[in-house]
């Protein structure tokens, strides 16, 4: 597996009761189809969500995960 990620934008705040989204571009620079899983960890998880949380990409194919943060 080859990956390329970045964050845009790459750092955000929120309030606690509002939310922000990020997005997370993902690039496949390997040489095979590989499959990429999103999933929250750590403190921030329950208030975190993904979409998609899945993500197949072809090899040189780049993709995009929104985040969505919204802290009670």
């Amino acid at each position: 597996m080859s990956l390329w990620t970045s964050l845009e934008p790459a750092s955000t705040t929120v309030d606690p009761g509002g939310s922000t989204t990020v997005r997370l571009r993902l690039r496949n620079t390997g040489d095979v189809v590989d499959e990429y899983r999103c999933v929250p960890v750590g403190d921030l998880a329950s208030w975190t969500t993904v979409e998609p949380g899945t993500l197949r990409l072809y090899p040189g194919t780049t993709g995009t995960v929104e985040l969505t943060f919204a802290p009670p």
